[in-house]
């Protein structure tokens, strides 16, 4: 299962069923890790790394549904949950962290399976 760092504002934000979407940049690294999790040539039809730049071709809407553990801060006590996202490729919502006019790698939080370590205030 992938595991994603958030940080704490977003993390309790999606929490509260406020924010519904979390996102990364389009970047190599990141291409890698949704790959291996769900293999995103079911994203992307005729993308591909060339030398260090990711190219795509054609893009396909939305990927199936998996599952991700988002986490915030460090440690094995940290705070975490579980959820079922969804993956495409679009601009965010500037009130949730998005550059406008920027695109992202955007994961659709559809339903929080499980959390654990959560301290509250």
């Amino acid at each position: 299962m992938l595991t994603l760092p958030t940080k704490k504002k977003w993390f309790d934000m999606i929490l509260r069923g406020i924010k519904h979407e979390e996102y990364r940049e389009i970047k190599p690294y990141y291409t890698t890790r949704f790959d291996n999790e769900i293999n995103c040539s079911g994203l992307f039809i005729g993308s591909c790394f060339h030398g260090e730049a990711f190219i795509e071709l054609h893009r396909v809407a939305v990927s199936a549904p998996f599952i991700i553990k988002f986490v915030n801060g460090y440690g094995n006590d940290r705070p975490y949950f579980i959820a079922q996202v969804r993956l495409k490729v679009a601009t965010g919502c500037e009130d949730w962290g998005a550059e406008p006019e920027k695109e992202y790698y955007v994961l659709t939080i559809n339903k929080i399976l499980e959390s654990g370590n959560i301290k509250e205030c």
